[in-house]
């Protein structure tokens, strides 16, 4: 007890010093108009939202045009070569021993910016959907595009891969087991990658090729023509993540982290396999979202969507909430894959056609989110087809 107590006060003492010794600057830097961005750098997803969430914010005026750094340790980042777009908008510092001479600011009450609310946002909702909402309703174009420099090798990069120049491709990315380090809370967004293949092979029978994105810890693809596993691949590179993520004709995701670097480059992504309910539909107006569904494990019956939305289950983000409250989380099946990525294809080469009652089942899905719900006031759709097989659960 003696030693806890020791510990705590030394803490106590240990932070009101650092506070005094970094008053003053804090005072000076706030009046320079600078703030540190509490950024989590080591997940691609946050790397890359949170930071294009905060530009998008400036130029939207809805927070100061401050000039904004971020502390990064080179050895954790999720993807390097991202920093080289990054450093066009944020001042970057990744000495460490500047990062850590730095690093209390990040908690200063004057010039540390706690940015949660972006993309985290726990049993809130997110900034993310609203500004891009905001930004695509004023016809606003992707952040960032291709260097020139990687255009060239990244064009050979995709020919050794399989892909010609004048070929088209789709990229895909099946959230699975092996890589986060959350993996024991996280899991439920996991996916089976084989209920993706008649997705895969409807996309070749068109012409186009797919590019399965990830890394060495996922699973081996089956080898099928026209799929890539680049993911195993060894031209696989950070810099080659960004660029065949910004060339595809669309991304299929499963709402993880991996989608933010298509979103970041404007391509449209379709998501699927999404968890939880509320953080559905995702990104932006040209983007598609079909989410897993639930059930009670007394009954296996179908939760209904609006008896969800209604209930904290709708911002279960942990395996141990669903688990409680004896809820099952149901992936897509391989036929409703194969019909979002058919309805994304037809969207994108402009040959779908919006019928009168698909409006009706998006606006009676789409009501149903609120205030407190991750994806309030998105502006990207659910799958048709989805609505129509399961319309009887949108008032359910």
């Amino acid at each position: 007890m003696k030693i806890k107590l020791f510990n705590y006060y030394s803490n106590k003492l240990f932070l009101m010093i650092v506070g005094c010794i970094y008053f003053v600057p804090s005072i000076i830097l706030n009046l320079f108009n600078i703030k540190f961005i509490d950024l989590y750098f080591e997940a691609i997803g946050h790397l890359i939202s949170d930071t294009d969430t905060h530009i998008k914010k400036q130029q939207l005026n809805l927070i100061s045009n401050y000039k904004s750094i971020l502390l990064i340790n080179s050895k954790k980042v999720a993807n390097k070569y991202l920093l080289k777009y990054l450093r066009k908008y944020f001042i970057i510092i990744e000495n460490p021993f500047l990062v850590f001479l730095l690093n209390p600011f990040l908690k200063s009450r004057f010039v540390g910016l706690d940015i949660e609310h972006y993309s985290s946002a726990i049993n809130k909702t997110a900034d993310i959907s609203e500004v891009n909402s905001l930004w695509g309703g004023q016809n606003l174009g992707p952040l960032f595009f291709p260097f020139e420099s990687d255009i060239k090798r990244g064009e050979l990069a995709l020919q050794e891969l399989g892909v010609s120049k004048n070929n088209w491709f789709v990229c895909l990315h099946v959230r699975s087991s092996g890589f986060s380090i959350t993996e024991n809370v996280h899991s439920y967004r996991n996916s089976d990658f084989n209920t993706y293949i008649p997705a895969i092979k409807y996309i070749i029978s068109l012409g186009g090729h797919c590019i399965r994105m990830g890394d060495s810890s996922m699973p081996i693809a089956p080898k099928i023509e026209g799929l890539i596993d680049y993911a195993h691949s060894t031209f696989k590179a950070d810099w080659l993540d960004l660029y065949i993520s910004s060339q595809c004709k669309f991304f299929i995701g499963t709402g993880s982290g991996a989608a933010s670097m298509p979103f970041m480059f404007g391509v449209p992504i379709l998501s699927v396999n999404v968890a939880p309910l509320s953080n559905v539909p995702q990104f932006g107006s040209r983007d598609v979202t079909i989410p897993k569904l639930y059930k009670y494990l007394s009954d296996n019956v179908f939760i209904g969507f609006k008896s969800i939305f209604s209930s904290e289950m709708s911002n279960f983000r942990y395996n141990d909430l669903f688990e409680k409250n004896e809820i099952l989380v149901i992936n897509n099946t391989p036929d409703e894959i194969k019909d979002a990525v058919e309805e994304m294809y037809l969207r994108i080469s402009n040959q779908w056609v919006t019928k009168k009652e698909d409006d009706k089942l998006q606006e009676r899905f789409i009501s149903l989110l609120k205030e407190g719900h991750y994806s309030f006031k998105t502006s990207a759709i659910i799958g048709t087809s989805f609505l129509r097989k399961y319309k009887d659960l949108i008032d359910s």
